[in-house]
């Protein structure tokens, strides 16, 4: 269950993040094209993401990974929300689009190797779908009430700092009850 609600943390983030970042893009004055063309482009590294991640995991494993990734991701969404300029918004994209995918790959694999019934993975939907709702809507609310959109990748900090969190007492549990699905390829 820990994981599951990890899952849901982690898309929060990605909810609310994609939700707003074409329009943290406009309200920085960026041209519409170059915000067309950067998430397109940065899209592709997502091949390239998934592809580390499961190369990563097959040297290092799972748990590792998955503490480290949300949080390099959150270091990013702070340093977007702080120094929103060109350089950065199509840094932090290139940057996320590696992560975001590796981290399900992750998330995915470290349910796998604890539940082998595969009746918590059955569940990743929903907890994907909460997320992805939840997101949006603290978003825009935030938005709504006025914070800038310094504030709502502020808020997706948080739900990656979380995320990371709770596979940070997964793995130590892991780590002292079944030390080889700790650190499960």
């Amino acid at each position: 269950m820990l994981c599951l609600t990890a899952i849901a943390c982690f898309y929060i983030m990605i909810g609310a993040f994609w939700a707003y970042i074409e329009r943290m893009g406009v309200t920085a004055g960026f041209d519409d094209n170059f915000i067309a063309a950067s998430l397109s482009i940065t899209t592709l590294l997502s091949l390239v993401g998934c592809y580390v991640a499961y190369s990563l995991s097959k040297v290092q494993g799972q748990s590792k990974p998955l503490i480290a990734a949300p949080i390099v991701i959150a270091i990013i969404l702070i340093w977007l929300g702080l120094h929103t300029v060109a350089f950065t918004f199509v840094a932090v994209l290139m940057i996320y689009q590696l992560l975001w995918n590796g981290v399900d790959i992750f998330q995915l694999g470290t349910l796998a190797n604890i539940d082998h019934s595969g009746r918590f993975i059955a569940l990743v939907p929903a907890a994907q779908g909460v997320g992805q709702t939840v997101g949006p809507s603290i978003a825009g609310f935030m938005v709504g009430q006025g914070y800038g959109y310094d504030a709502v990748m502020t808020m997706c900090a948080i739900a990656a700092v979380c995320t990371s969190m709770i596979y940070a007492y997964v793995y130590a549990d892991l780590k002292r009850k079944a030390p080889t699905l700790a650190d499960a390829r």
